[in-house]
């Protein structure tokens, strides 16, 4: 019997379930969502199927702290010139393509109403007009808020549904599977199964979210394991912008603190040797407008002045990765968490990666944005090049062969072998994350070059290491742990 989705496949006494389908979605966030409802609906006639850790709402995309998400909508050629103006400004000195930014801005209303057609609803003022809010980053007003995460997710698992889009729920992946130079499938493991899985596909479509989950401190959603970029390096894939993550100040609780309010006027900081430095006297007459500029925005921002405020507070941290910041209302405690990547794989227009047969979606791409990105950005991204990839994704699979099933199996089964036990490895991982959230924070921890130069040469010997979840988080980890050399820093 051919291979069909879900059905076993090659020889029964393998270690490794096998399957086959024909368009392979990881992840199931607003972009890997997205992509596999534009592939069922491009190729109607070819398998799409969506592997995902659980069947509940998961990742960044619907499990955020505020349950709430922005989109920049922009109906009217104003908008969508201002948008790449700020978009493209904002971007660098990392890797932008004008030309992403520019399709971003063109298929952002279509994008935006066919959210609103699934049910998902907008803010709206008294009136009923649109609320529209200045994305992070931005002074113009041209986002939209939509609230219930859950909801949204809901909308989109029916959609997806209805399409004949179907699910493998329990997998962590853990590679892609090559042959002829070309993605054939992935591989993963199925706790619940406790036994390895494979599946074969004509294409892939990455969608699994960034590297926000490996640092100890994170505000990432669930169900992330965080090694997409590690994924992609071993799969060979031209990556950028890696190390250009969104880090956001809260408290112990993780709730939001802005620099700006943390460093006013008359505030100080208590360093970790008893003295106290004063906001004022540590940032003399700029502060004023250093604090202006980074009210407009909640992530820190690389390579842009402002980010001055947020290498002080960094310059402030306790042993314990908190700074204390004292007030004339107490002493607030302020640590930075990581919470999302704007690095991620290069990709055209359609998504298509540099392996043929691999797409790349949502904080697996770069490109669209650069080292920071307009707060609405995101979410717009995945609806916008999620169609997009399902839509390649379905062209390229209709002229593709699945690889051959023996192959497949034997390639697999080799990959499982080397892995060890499943078990094994999470007191590195978690030392991996706490060195991440000690020598990694928004480009390199100000004053200790040593300790981070340190963590990078112990990651280059644990990406030799058998467990693999414990190479891919090396693999990550010395991707976004790289120096980005922002000339905005805060000298003592």
């Amino acid at each position: 019997m051919p291979d069909t989705l879900l059905t076993p496949s090659g020889n029964p006494d393998s270690a490794t379930r096998h399957t086959a389908t024909d368009i392979l979605v990881l992840g199931s966030g607003l972009a890997g969502l997205r992509a596999a409802w534009a592939a069922r609906e491009g190729a109607p006639h070819l398998r799409v199927t969506v592997a995902c850790l659980k069947s509940a709402p998961s990742g960044s995309s619907f499990t955020n702290r505020n349950n709430a998400l922005g989109v920049q909508l922009l109906d009217t050629e104003p908008r969508q010139s201002a948008f790449c103006h700020e978009a493209i400004a904002l971007g660098r000195p990392g890797f932008v393509n004008k030309k992403l930014v520019e399709i971003l801005a063109s298929e952002s209303q279509d994008r935006v109403r066919e959210m609103e057609a699934l049910g998902l609803r907008l803010r709206r003022n008294p009136d009923g007009s649109l609320a529209r809010f200045p994305g992070c980053g931005s002074h113009d007003p041209r986002a939209a808020i939509f609230h219930d995460l859950n909801g949204a997710f809901n909308q989109y698992r029916i959609k997806t549904d209805s399409c004949g889009v179907d699910f493998s729920i329990g997998t962590e992946i853990l590679g892609i599977v090559t042959d002829a130079g070309a993605a054939r499938g992935a591989w993963g493991w199925d706790a619940g199964e406790s036994a390895f899985t494979a599946v074969r596909a004509r294409a892939v479509i990455l969608a699994l979210g960034g590297p926000a989950p490996l640092f100890a401190r994170h505000q990432a959603g669930g169900a992330n394991p965080g090694l997409s970029l590690g994924l992609l390096a071993d799969a060979g894939v031209k990556t950028a912008n890696e190390p250009f993550l969104q880090f956001m100040w809260g408290r112990e609780d993780a709730s939001f603190l802005n620099p700006a309010s943390l460093l006013a006027p008359g505030h100080g900081l208590r360093m970790p040797d008893g003295s106290r430095l004063d906001a004022g006297e540590a940032l003399g007459p700029t502060l004023p407008k250093l604090r202006a500029l980074r009210l407009a925005h909640c992530p820190a921002f690389h390579h842009q002045p402002q980010a001055a405020l947020d290498r002080l507070l960094l310059h402030g941290l306790h042993q314990d990765g908190f700074a204390r910041v004292e007030t004339p209302n107490g002493v607030i405690k302020a640590g930075l968490y990581a919470h999302a990547g704007n690095g991620g794989s290069v990709v055209d227009e359609h998504g298509q990666t540099s392996l043929p047969g691999l797409f790349a979606i949502g904080e697996c791409a770069t490109g669209m944005h650069g080292a920071n990105r307009l707060g609405g950005a995101m979410v717009l991204a995945t609806q916008v090049f999620g169609r997009r990839a399902g839509l390649a994704a379905a062209r390229y699979a209709a002229g593709a062969d699945l690889m051959d099933a023996s192959l497949f199996r034997n390639w697999c089964d080799e990959s499982t072998r080397q892995c060890g036990a499943m078990g094994n490895g999470r007191r590195t991982r978690q030392a991996i994350g706490r060195d991440l959230s000690r020598y990694a924070l928004f480009g390199g921890t100000p004053g200790d070059r040593r300790g981070l130069e340190d963590f990078r040469t112990r990651l280059t010997g644990l990406v030799r290491l058998p467990d693999r979840r414990t190479r891919l988080a090396a693999l990550t980890a010395l991707l976004v742990s790289r120096p980005t050399d922002d000339p905005f820093q805060y000298t003592p």
